[in-house]
C-alpha cells in the first residue's frame, strides 16, 4: 500500500516532463474551430485576418452545416432498425426545452432491440462545430453499431451570429447569453428514455474543446444520470461543484494544444465577464476531480511511448480519474480522419480516442456495489 501521507501529484509532473513539455516546433493545424477560439483570446481583429486567409487556403474547415436539420417531432424518435441495414439510424429531433426549441441527432445503432436495455452516450461538440460535424470527427455512431450503444450529439445555441457554443459557465458565452445547456441535456436524455430502452446505469458524456468544458459541468451537476465522463482537448474551469454521486473522468490532451494549453488560462475577472474562457491546467483539473471523487493516493503513472497515462482510483466508490497525455498533439481529437490526414505517422494520428473512451464507458456503471481493486503505488516514468 501507498504511504498514507503520500500527495496527490500532478499527472504531468515533472518526472514526465519529457513528454508534456511544450514543443513549439511541432507541426501545427488550423481550423475555422481553433481560430473561433482564438479570437476570444486575441481579439476580433486578428479573427478577420485568419479567416480572410483559411477561406481561400483551407479546405477542412469546422463550417456548421446550417439547413441539415429537417427537425422532426420528439415522437419520431421510436425506431426499429430490424437489422435491415449495416449502419444504424439517424434521426434529426427537436425538443422545448426551457421555452426553447432545441435540437439533436439521435444514432440507433443496426441490432438496437427495443425488449433489451441499450448504453446511451452523448457527445458535444466543440464552439463552431455543431452535431453533424462532431458525429464525423469522433466516428462514435460507426463505433456505437459495432458495439451497440445508442448516441446523441446535442446542438449549442448559435452564437457570434450562426455560429454554436456551450455555456460551461466559464466565461465562453457572454454575460446574459445564458442558455441553460445542463437543462437541455437533462430534458433530451429524459425524452430518450421515455422513448427508446435505456439502460439508466450506463449513460455517458463525451465532449470535445467547449463540449469537454459542458461534459465536465454534466459531471458535476448531472453525477445522478452519468456514470462517466471523457473530455478530449478541454479544460475544467475548476469551479464544478463537487458531484453528489460517483462519477468517473477521462480526459485526452496534446502537449501542443495551444487553443486549450495544458497549463490552463485565468483571465482577470474583467476579461471574464466579456467572454474570455477560464479553465485550470491539465493537472490541476486532474487533482480537482480526483479530490472531489475522494482520492488522495499518488497515481499510477505509466508511459507507452509518446503517451503518458496517471490513473487514480476510489477503491470504495469505483471511481476512476485517468489523464492521458499525448505528445505533440495540438487541438485536435486524435485518432480522427483529420489527425490522420495532417500526420499520418504522429503520436496523435496513433492514438483510437473513440475506441479508448468507449473502453473506459464500459468500465463504469452506476449502483455497481463490486469495490474496484487499486494499486496505489506511484510509478515513476
Amino acid at each position: 500500500m501507498a504511504n498514507p501521507q503520500a500527495k496527490l501529484e500532478s499527472p504531468i509532473s515533472p518526472a514526465i516532463s519529457s513528454v508534456v513539455e511544450r514543443n513549439d516546433a511541432a507541426p501545427q493545424r488550423e481550423s475555422l474551430h481553433d481560430t473561433l477560439v482564438d479570437s476570444i483570446y486575441f481579439g476580433y481583429e486578428s479573427l478577420k485576418t485568419t479567416i480572410r486567409k483559411q477561406v481561400y487556403n483551407e479546405k477542412d474547415l469546422d463550417l456548421p452545416v446550417l439547413d441539415a436539420f429537417k427537425t422532426k417531432p420528439a415522437e419520431a424518435i421510436k425506431v426499429s432498425t430490424n437489422g435491415s441495414s449495416e449502419r444504424g439510424i439517424d434521426r434529426h429531433l427537436e425538443i422545448n426545452s426551457g421555452g426553447r426549441e432545441r435540437d439533436y441527432i439521435l444514432h440507433v445503432p443496426k441490432n438496437y432491440d427495443p425488449s433489451k436495455p441499450m448504453p446511451l452516450v452523448v457527445v458535444l461538440h466543440g464552439l463552431g462545430q455543431d452535431a453533424d460535424r462532431i458525429s464525423s470527427l469522433s466516428k462514435m455512431s460507426e463505433k456505437a453499431d459495432k458495439e451497440g450503444f445508442i448516441v446523441a450529439y446535442p446542438n449549442g445555441t448559435k452564437w457570434l451570429g450562426q455560429l454554436r457554443s456551450w455555456d460551461a459557465d466559464n466565461g465562453v458565452q457572454l454575460p446574459g447569453t445564458d442558455s441553460n445547456d445542463v437543462g437541455f441535456v437533462k430534458d433530451m436524455v429524459k425524452t430518450i428514455k421515455e422513448n427508446m430502452n435505456v439502460d439508466k446505469d450506463k449513460v455517458y458524456a463525451a465532449g470535445f474543446s467547449n463540449g469537454g468544458m459542458l461534459a465536465y459541468r454534466l459531471a458535476s451537476e448531472m453525477s445522478d444520470t452519468f456514470s462517466a465522463v471523457a473530455v478530449v482537448s478541454s479544460g475544467s474551469s475548476g469551479a464544478e461543484a463537487k458531484p453528489s454521486e460517483a462519477v468517473s473522468i477521462m480526459s485526452i490532451h496534446g502537449t501542443s494544444d495551444r487553443v486549450v494549453p495544458l497549463e490552463g488560462r485565468a483571465p482577470g475577472q474583467g476579461l471574464s465577464t466579456l467572454g474570455v474562457p477560464r479553465f485550470q491546467s491539465f493537472g490541476e483539473s486532474y487533482k480537482t476531480w480526483a479530490k472531489h471523487l475522494g482520492i488522495s493516493h499518488a497515481p499510477l503513472i505509466e508511459r507507452d511511448g509518446d503517451r503518458i497515462t496517471s490513473r487514480s482510483v476510489n477503491p470504495e466508490t469505483g471511481a476512476e480519474v485517468i489523464a492521458v497525455v499525448v505528445k505533440d498533439g495540438g487541438h485536435e481529437w486524435p485518432g480522427s480522419d483529420r489527425a490522420k490526414a495532417a500526420n499520418p505517422n504522429s503520436p496523435e494520428a496513433n492514438y483510437p480516442t473513440t475506441d479508448k473512451i468507449w473502453e473506459f464507458f464500459k468500465s463504469h456503471k452506476k449502483n455497481s456495489s463490486q469495490p474496484v481493486q487499486c494499486d496505489d503505488r506511484a510509478l515513476v516514468a
